[in-house]
């Protein structure tokens, strides 16, 4: 039997992975659009069909907001996924993410504390696919598929460079108001 490379590896699982410059024209009229396309490109990814307006809705998108992460796990759950939800105590959650967090536990939605990042690779490493939030220079929340780590470098395709290496995720991931969230989606 023949071994693959993990880079071959990374990048075939790449090559599946639906492209930003592919995802339905509605999300680009959004400002903040990172969250419904991440949700978009993990349903595509799971072969599940739906409509850019279900998803919008779904994510709880607003304006004003954007999204929340406890939002994007919701939408998935509701699209016939098996979701697990990571987070460290938020404290300051919005009154919406009170609401969302309660709904996503009766969904369905398992939730868990916040995980250490060689907790999350471990994950990616054997075959998960995950939604992260990270923040951004301008300070603002980001959206973006983890599909896995190549020589010290994550590979998140919603992101400017297409990743970023581990020891700049990490910092991105645990600034303040961040909270270290991820969700994990997998079929039911």
């Amino acid at each position: 039997m023949r071994t693959i490379e993990p880079k071959a590896k990374y990048q075939m699982a790449m090559d599946r992975f639906p492209s930003y410059d592919d995802a339905p024209r509605a999300f680009f009229a959004l400002d903040g659009n990172c969250g419904p396309v991440s949700v978009w490109m993990l349903l595509r990814h799971f072969r599940k069909r739906t409509s850019s307006e279900r998803i919008i809705r779904l994510c709880r998108y607003t304006k004003r907001h954007g999204t929340f992460t406890i939002a994007l796990a919701l939408a998935l759950r509701e699209h016939g996924l098996r979701v697990h939800f990571h987070t460290e105590v938020d404290p300051a959650p919005m009154p919406i993410e009170r609401r969302l967090y309660k709904t996503a536990e009766k969904s369905g939605v398992m939730m868990g504390e916040a995980l250490r990042v060689d907790q999350l690779l471990a994950r990616i490493r054997r075959g998960e696919v995950a939604i992260v939030c990270c923040d951004t220079d301008t300070g603002d929340g980001h959206f973006s598929p983890l599909l896995g780590v190549e020589q010290d470098r994550l590979i998140l395709p919603y992101t400017d460079q297409g990743g970023m290496d581990v020891e700049e995720f990490e910092r991105r991931w645990t600034a303040p108001g961040i909270c270290r969230q991820c969700v994990f989606a997998v079929r039911e």
